[in-house]
């Protein structure tokens, strides 16, 4: 088995234990949150542009989807920036979280986070975090973030919800290829 390959089923491995499957299924029940497809142009609101690029990568390390673009992530870690700048609580947990990761990067590869180039490192700083608040918070946006996202959905090959088209028995049930 190729490195690159051992890589890719090991994300794969710890996105099936982070509940990624959960995040598709909802996706059809996602419809009515708003996406879009650009990234936010303005200058975060609570989190710093470092933070910010950690963030991306974090989103992207606990969903990794090549087929989905950083603009879209960024667009996730923007939304999250918003809420934190209402929310003193929510800015908390992401200010000590991206701590924390930082601190466990360098407890398992000598660096901070998006120093770390080899994926499945990255994976072993996030499974550390997994069950404190902030690994949490990251997982739950991104699955409305992502999995709601419109853009997602046409990337992924999720053609949307059906009901405005008289259900899937009529359109094909069988026929996805994206799963």
């Amino acid at each position: 088995m190729r490195a690159e390959h051992r890589m890719v089923e090991g994300r794969r491995a710890f996105m099936r234990r982070s509940g990624a499957v959960a995040g598709l299924g909802m996706a059809g029940a996602a419809a009515c949150l708003s996406g879009g497809g650009h990234a936010r142009a303005q200058a975060p609101a609570v989190l710093t542009r470092e933070q910010v690029r950690t963030l991306v990568l974090v989103c992207r390390d606990i969903y990794p989807h090549d087929q989905i673009a950083d603009a879209i992530y960024e667009q996730v870690v923007g939304d999250f920036d918003a809420r934190a700048a209402g929310d003193s609580e929510l800015a908390r947990v992401f200010a000590e979280g991206l701590r924390d990761l930082d601190v466990a990067a360098r407890s398992v590869a000598g660096r901070r986070y998006v120093d770390v180039v080899a994926d499945r490192t990255r994976s072993l700083v996030l499974e550390r975090l997994q069950s404190g608040d902030f690994f949490q918070v990251v997982r739950g946006g991104l699955v409305r973030g992502l999995y709601g996202n419109p853009a997602v959905w046409k990337a992924l090959g999720y053609e949307g919800p059906s009901a405005r088209f008289g259900g899937y028995l009529t359109r094909g049930f069988d026929d996805i290829d994206w799963l």
